[in-house]
């Protein structure tokens, strides 16, 4: 735990200022008609760090663990209006004494920032009040240092008090007196403290010490403070009698009241919505750089380490073990070609080869305050290098009981694994990194709003600007001098000589000009073409800013109260998801080329189908346009230079890009271009004007073939409106500088919104206002689902387009990425899992996304390309089944939900909607005709609908299902706010069937929609919300704003991120049992990824049900001890991760070995032997539908013949 010393800046400053006499540079002033003297500034400065810094070698305190608390403006207006008068004319001091104080105060302020200290303050409360605060909400040991005695009554086990050169403990007398510690503040109620705070008349210290005396166990004291609170000193009457100074109290009573409320130390003022606390954190700077020569031995010292000062370094550093309390390190890598040659290929030279980074060097930043930074260098060019081993000794040192801080564990663990792995696998932590702690992660519990970069957070938190990478590699100077290797980038001109060329086949001369180069070049070098000395001022930066950050964080999150949940769930994930980027998935690309080649029938199909309808209608290109003087159609054009550019591209296939407009000019230009024997010719043609030749060459080289680009919000607004003439039925948003700027587009969406909703009885829209509203219609997909929906139902363009851009999304979402993914060194692909990096603190994935993984729908066939790590192995998912209703339910308390998920018979919550839904949504015959097939004698909705459901009428079970699917829709819309707009665009419905759905839903779950509200006033009152388990969601600078329609956004998305981040703690809460458990390590498995709510795996078959038995009950845990509503895994396995087997939700051994062992069964089709998983595997079957038709009766072989004819 962190021993911190919280100093009380004005007591320090006041204190050290105006004791003793400044001979050297104080001076006398006139202030209220008085001689008075003043200390220098400088004086007050050298006392207060002189005591300062002994205080904190006596304590053996640090830097990074002080914390200067500053009094902020307006301090004491708050007091100021409880007691009139308080504290004015205390202490008169003259202006000039402010100035020095002020001045010393700045000075300490920077000289300890300059060494980590960081400082603390918030205006409109005094400085008492924030040092009561960081007590109450900081965690370990704090010291006050403050000769403030009053600040005695904070101190307890934890706290204790520094005043006066002395060291107060809980277990240390009173400076005050014999009372405890905790009633000094009721004391200066009753005994009074200054001019304005005068208690009860003539109730000094003697009688307070006759009043402790008279009840030894100061069972009075706690009484008379009860009092004091309650204003009810008037109850002391009768105790008169006993105790006569009773009577003093009373009769002072309102002035006790006053100086109890001002004497009161209030942290809840603290670091509130409208008055946040202001921490600004420090960092230590070089040490030649810290001019206090008593802190300099805090100052940040680098060295780069070779092996010529190897041994010595290392003595250093082991001298240092002990009184570190936490380590920072960093690694720099390099690539070989072969990485750059395969991140070029797929488009990705952005892109950064993690799991090919081979280790250069290694930045370690340690010491009592973080003020050594050893830079390792073990691959750099021109430099006397350290051995990776000895490296790895090195790292070795570092208590295991000590954490390391890195930012981005996900690159750190993974590299230095691959690096060492093997070597240290017994060293408790699998081979990995021990005891790692990833700043990244620190940086998103500290603001989840902003980058969570390393550069930009110590821009913005340490006001210090690093050297970039780009900066580090890249380097200019004459070819000559700069480092052998590096990418050349360019290459400086000084001039330009003629040369002739003659063509070899012509015998032409040609003359053409040379560049003079002058030898300065510009190179990109990789980190191990570098020498050390040059890297290390930027290697040695990374570890120094993520010590600094890391101190800040922490405080921060003690301070939020988030610093436990983010040691308990977020360390060993990262382990869990390092271990499966290095392990990487097999991934089928034959199989996905297939399925590739599938899709690109089927768009060339409705590709053709839509062509042939824009050939049909006459769409633009499809019709060769003519140059005529009054255009009159489409293809009509009129002689300009825009058609003239037409007419080059369509008769000599070339583009002419110009800003000249006049034709004659033109022509001249056409006439000299290359690339077409015909381009003089047309060239004349168009300096003459010909337009009848021009005309009649337009005829012969128009091909005539359509194009339609589909992702064109501009081109699909005209196809959809204008070409097919269809009705506007969803608007987009408008922007504030439309609703600003455009008064009639405003209008015309505000009647049109209105229309829509069926609220307002006005007039339909006018034929000029149909018109403007085009500008705003949506053109996405949802368009043209309501286009096929309601206005040309089985429209065979539309459906093509539909087809079309499904597929153009399986395009570049997988087809095209995931050709590149497969590592040139393993053949497999290793996705990085970026932790935190969402605001609700879920992972996201990179290289490649693998959230965008389809669960359901006919894109789910792309996950039968993941395959297990070996052919005797099986895919294995255990998904956290309605984990989101579940945490509706139990978050919300909500009956109806709880229903579903407790009891011996739980509903289905999609049907609960449902059944509400079926009377309003369905006509009164139709439901009338319904009950009818089933019977009426249910004794609720529920049980009727769930009849019809799985009744035996087929089409009243479709009917059932249909809405029931609708149902779920309005469910999880709802859930993440969606309003009667926004979900009719989600069910693609009329909007008052789904106003009226939506309606039915909330007043079926109407203890839910409470839930909602109330965290939506949470988050406006506070600024934040929480999740169960502490998780802070940062809306303060939101809803501080006045930006109304962002504050209602945020309030509303307050109670999604209760659901969404719990559903990522409890992720992480499964993952982290799941390391511990050493299950990938005992067992012949390996991790592939959490997604969404699904943690999926690769087991060998032999170790199945052991394996899925450790990782269901991982998964199937409470989220908190008392969570109302139990989680639980539903099981699946199966050859790859689209063919997955049902296994249901409990782990039953006879159930998976029997699947695995028709599986694995042998198969002989024709004369050959193969097993069935080999068989559907290499044909390409869906293993389900295989096991379907088995089933069924449908004999294997027959389904292997007809898969392979």
């Amino acid at each position: 735990m962190k021993r911190r010393l919280i100093v009380d800046m004005s007591s320090l400053c006041w204190t050290n200022l105006l004791g003793g006499k400044d001979a050297e540079f104080g001076k006398t002033v006139v202030h209220e008609g008085k001689n008075v003297f003043v200390n220098s500034a400088t004086y007050g400065y050298e006392k207060a760090m002189s005591f300062l810094t002994n205080v904190m070698s006596n304590l053996a305190i640090a830097p990074y663990d002080v914390i200067l608390v500053i009094e902020g403006a307006m301090s004491k207006a708050r007091r100021g209006a409880m007691v009139p008068g308080y504290k004015e004319g205390r202490d008169s001091r003259p202006p000039e004494a402010y100035d020095a104080f002020n001045d010393m105060k700045h000075r300490v302020s920077n000289a300890l920032r300059s060494v980590g200290t960081m400082t603390v303050k918030q205006d409109g409360v005094e400085g008492d009040d924030v040092i009561a605060y960081l007590c109450q909400k900081l965690q370990g040991k704090k010291i006050i240092l403050s000769n403030d005695d009053d600040l005695a009554v904070l101190i307890n086990e934890d706290v204790s008090l520094y005043r006066m050169g002395a060291f107060v403990t809980h277990e240390d007398p009173n400076p005050q007196g014999p009372f405890p510690f905790k009633y000094i503040t009721l004391r200066k109620s009753l005994v009074g403290g200054h001019d304005s705070l005068k208690g009860a008349v003539g109730f000094g210290d003697v009688t307070w010490d006759k009043l402790v005396a008279w009840v030894p166990n100061y069972s009075v004291l706690g009484a008379l403070e009860g009092m004091v609170k309650r204003r009810t000193l008037a109850d002391l009457k009768e105790d008169v009698p006993s105790f006569k100074p009773f009577q003093k109290l009373i009769d002072s009573a309102d002035s006790v009241y006053r100086c109890y409320q001002a004497s009161k130390l209030y942290p809840e003022w603290v670091n509130t919505l409208r008055q946040p606390l202001q921490i600004t954190a420090g960092m230590t700077a070089k040490i030649n750089e810290v001019t206090d020569e008593r802190i300099r031995r805090w100052g940040q010292q680098t060295r780069l380490v070779t092996a010529l000062n190897f041994e010595k370094a290392v003595e250093f550093l082991i001298s240092q073990l002990d009184s570190t309390q936490e380590f920072a390190l960093d690694i720099e890598s390099s690539t070989p070609d072969e990485s750059d040659e395969w991140l070029e290929s797929g488009n990705r030279e952005d892109k950064v080869d993690v799991f090919g980074q081979e280790l250069v060097s290694c930045s370690l930043t340690f010491g009592d305050n973080g003020q050594y930074t050893y830079y390792f260098s073990v691959r750099h060019a021109d430099t006397q290098n350290i051995t990776s081993e000895q490296l790895r000794q090195v790292v070795a040192m570092i208590p295991k009981d000590k954490v390391t801080l890195v930012q981005n564990a996900g690159f750190e663990l993974a590299v230095l694994y691959k690096e060492w792995g093997e070597k240290q696998a017994d060293n408790g932590w699998y081979g990995f990194l021990p005891n790692v702690r990833d700043t990244k992660v620190y940086a998103s519990y500290q603001d989840e709003n902003k980058r969570l970069g390393l550069k930009e957070r110590s821009k913005e938190h340490l006001g210090y600007e690093q050297i970039t990478y780009q900066e580090v590699t890249t380097m200019t100077g004459h070819e000559n001098e700069l480092p052998s290797g590096g990418k050349l980038l360019d290459r400086e001109i000084i001039g330009y000589e003629p040369k002739q060329c003659v063509d070899e086949e012509t015998g032409e001369v040609s003359e053409s000009q040379e560049p003079i180069y002058s030898g300065i070049v510009t190179k990109r070098y990789k980190m191990h073409e570098l020498s050390g000395s040059h890297v290390l001022a930027y290697g040695a930066d990374d570890t120094i800013c993520t010590y600094a950050l890391a101190q800040f964080y922490r405080v921060v999150m003690e301070i939020e109260g988030t610093w436990d949940l983010c040691q308990d769930i977020e360390t060993d994930p990262a382990y869990l998801t390092a271990l499966g980027f290095v392990q990487g998935t097999k991934f089928d690309l034959a199989q996905m080329l297939e399925q590739e080649a599938e899709d690109d029938k089927v768009w060339e199909k409705s590709w053709a189908t839509l062509r042939e309808f824009l050939i049909e209608r006459g769409w633009e290109g499809t019709v060769c346009p003519q140059i005529v003087d009054s255009p009159s159609a489409h293809y009509h054009r009129e002689w300009s230079p825009k058609t003239i550019k037409e007419a080059v591209n369509i008769i000599l296939g070339l583009d002419l890009v110009t800003q000249v407009r006049t034709p004659a000019k033109l022509g001249k230009m056409i006439a000299a271009m290359e690339g077409h024997e015909d381009a003089p010719l047309l060239g004349k043609y168009v300096e003459d004007g010909n337009i009848s030749q021009i005309n009649d060459w337009l005829k012969t080289r128009f091909t005539g073939e359509p194009s339609i680009d589909l992702d064109s919000p501009k081109t699909m607004r005209y196809f959809l409106y204008d070409f097919l003439g269809l009705p506007v039925r969803l608007v987009n948003k408008l922007t504030p500088k439309e609703r600003q700027d455009k008064p009639a587009l405003t209008n015309a969406i505000n009647r049109f919104t209105k229309l829509r909703s069926g609220t307002s009885s006005e007039p339909p829209l006018r034929p000029e206002e149909l018109e403007i509203i085009k500008v705003k219609a949506k053109t996405d997909d949802t368009a043209v689902d309501f286009a096929l929906a309601f206005d040309v139902p089985d429209h065979p363009a539309l459906l093509a387009i539909k087809e079309m851009k499904t597929i153009e999304t399986r395009r570049k979402m997988f087809y095209r990425p995931y050709r590149n993914f497969r590592h040139w060194k393993d053949g497999l692909i290793h996705a990085s899992a970026n932790q935190c990096q969402a605001v609700t603190r879920r992972w996201s994935f990179s290289d490649p996304n693998l959230t965008q993984l389809p669960k359901r729908g006919e894109g789910v066939k792309f996950r039968r390309c993941f395959k297990p790590h070996h052919r005797d192995a099986v895919v294995v998912s255990v998904d956290f089944n309605s984990q989101e209703l579940r945490l509706q339910a139990g978050l919300s308390q909500d009956p109806e939900m709880l229903s579903c998920y407790l009891g011996d018979r739980p509903r289905d919550i999609h049907s609960i909607t449902a059944s509400g839904a079926m009377r309003v949504v369905w006509k009164a015959d139709e439901l009338a005709a319904a009950i009818a097939k089933v019977g009426d004698s249910f004794d609720n909705d529920y049980d009727l609908f769930v009849a019809m459901l799985k009744g035996g009428d087929s089409v009243l079970a479709k009917k059932a299902k249909d809405l029931r699917g609708l149902s779920k829709n309005v469910n999880f819309g709802s859930a993440y706010g969606c309003a009667a707009p926004k979900m009719q665009e989600l069910l693609v419905c009329e909007f008052e069937v789904a106003k009226t759905m939506l309606d039915a839903k909330l007043a079926l779950f109407s203890r839910y929609e409470s839930w909602k509200k109330e965290v939506e006033q949470e988050a406006l009152e506070n600024g934040y919300v929480r999740t169960l388990l502490g998780g802070v969601r940062h809306l303060q600078e939101v809803i501080r704003s006045d930006d109304r329609a962002a504050i209602s956004s945020a309030a509303r998305q307050a109670s999604n991120f209760k659901i969404q981040s719990a559903g990522a703690e409890l992720a992480k809460k499964a993952l982290k049992r799941l390391w511990r458990s050493g299950v990938f390590f005992k067992l012949d498995a390996v991790f592939f990824a959490v997604i969404h709510d699904e943690v999926v795996a690769s087991v060998h078959k032999d170790h199945a049900v052991e394996f899925i038995r450790v990782l269901h009950e991982a998964i199937s845990q409470p989220y908190t001890p008392d969570f109302p509503v139990p989680f639980i895994g539903s099981i699946s396995l199966g050859p790859n991760l689209g063919d997955q087997v049902e296994l249901g939700e409990t782990v039953d051994e006879e159930l998976i070995e029997a699947t695995l062992a028709q599986m694995f069964s042998p198969v002989k089709v024709g004369g050959t032997t193969r097993r069935f998983v080999d068989w559907t595997e290499s044909l390409r079957l869906e293993y389900n539908k295989v096991i379907d038709r088995i089933n069924k009766g449908v004999d294997l072989v027959q389904q292997v013949e007809e898969a392979m004819a």
